[in-house]
């Protein structure tokens, strides 16, 4: 390895990182895996070279890779060893210490994402770095949601928003919006939660990024389900599966398909929900993974709900069917569901 190597490699992945938003992900995939060796022997090259900055700058531009790809334990050695070297500017530490906390949050190691994003907020407040400052906000308010403070996290969210209330994107704004969202969605603030997901999926959207839609389609579609709108939750469900399908978002999909299944409980389909919740906690399983806090309830009371419907050999039958398929068996089955029954439907 040389620096002209590592200079292209630190290129594509900051390159690859804006593709996995779009239309193109899978290509931008591909070409990270195909490159993935020798992305790994750059990395450890500017580690090993006094180039902190350049490492921390492939390492960002993997993140999304790493999340879509399920590799998230991967991801946080690459971030652990970054920061460790001690070399980085303040602007790029608060941005990586903010990536360390996302994915430690996922993998559900919930006391090293908190402080992760405590000094990530405190580097950035520091230098004045507003987006990293509201990032960081959205990142321990995340932590409160999972710790069931859901005021906590209204706030941190709401602080957030005032250092970036302006209309133009940040990812600051987009993540405390998110966020907020699903506070006001646990709290049962149906309709405020639904504004701000619509909100954050039109920011996105305008950005660009098909990845980020798709996660506000499945969220957008929860609150619709809760509302009563069975078929416009299952149409946002299933706008999300397809993006997801398109990008091979494997991270995203298990909570589509968790979103999939509990409309199918509510339109009296448990054996369609038994399968899908299944193929839902097999690929959590396999990222080894936390459910995030706004799933976690859904998937647990879906599950509870279509075992009772079934009984335990039924639904053991189901559960067995859907642990064996792969996604792209799981997509092909979910497009084979009837619409819900309009009579069990609000209009939306």
């Amino acid at each position: 390895m040389d620096a002209r190597r590592a200079g292209e490699l630190v290129s594509l992945a900051e390159q690859a990182s804006h593709g996995l938003d779009g239309l193109d992900a899978r290509l931008w995939r591909e070409r990270i895996e195909a490159n993935h060796a020798e992305l790994d022997e750059a990395f450890t090259w500017l580690c090993g070279s006094g180039r902190a900055e350049e490492a921390a700058r492939l390492a960002l531009g993997l993140e999304k890779y790493w999340m879509a790809a399920g590799r998230l334990a991967e991801g946080r050695r690459w971030f652990d060893r970054v920061h460790d070297t001690g070399a980085l500017s303040d602007q790029t530490r608060a941005l990586v210490l903010h990536s360390l906390g996302m994915l430690t949050f996922w993998l559900g190691d919930d006391t090293a994402a908190r402080a992760a994003y405590e000094e990530s907020r405190i580097i950035a407040h520091r230098i004045g770095a507003s987006n990293e400052e509201a990032l960081a906000l959205a990142g321990l308010a995340r932590h409160a949601l999972r710790a069931g403070a859901l005021d906590e996290a209204r706030s941190l969210c709401e602080q957030a928003l005032r250092i970036k209330d302006d209309t133009d994107y940040s990812r600051g704004r987009s993540s405390a919006l998110h966020v907020l969202s699903v506070a006001a969605q646990m709290r049962g603030d149906l309709e405020d939660a639904r504004d701000k997901m619509y909100q954050r999926m039109e920011l996105e959207r305008r950005a660009g990024s098909l990845r980020l839609v798709a996660a506000e389609s499945s969220n957008l579609s929860a609150v619709e389900r809760q509302l009563g709108n069975l078929i416009r939750a299952r149409e946002l469900a299933m706008q999300a599966l397809e993006i997801e399908e398109h990008q091979e978002d494997v991270w995203s999909m298990p909570y589509t398909f968790n979103q999939l299944a509990a409309i199918a409980v509510a339109a009296g389909e448990p054996q369609r929900a038994a399968t899908l919740l299944a193929v839902a906690a097999g690929m959590v399983e396999e990222q080894r993974a936390e459910w995030p806090p706004d799933e976690a309830p859904v998937f647990a009371a879906s599950r509870a709900s279509a075992r009772s419907a079934l009984g335990d050999d039924a639904f053991d039958v189901c559960h067995k069917r859907g642990s064996e398929m792969s996604w792209r068996d799981a997509t092909a089955y979910a497009r084979l569901s009837d619409q819900p029954d309009k009579s069990r439907s609000a209009a939306s």
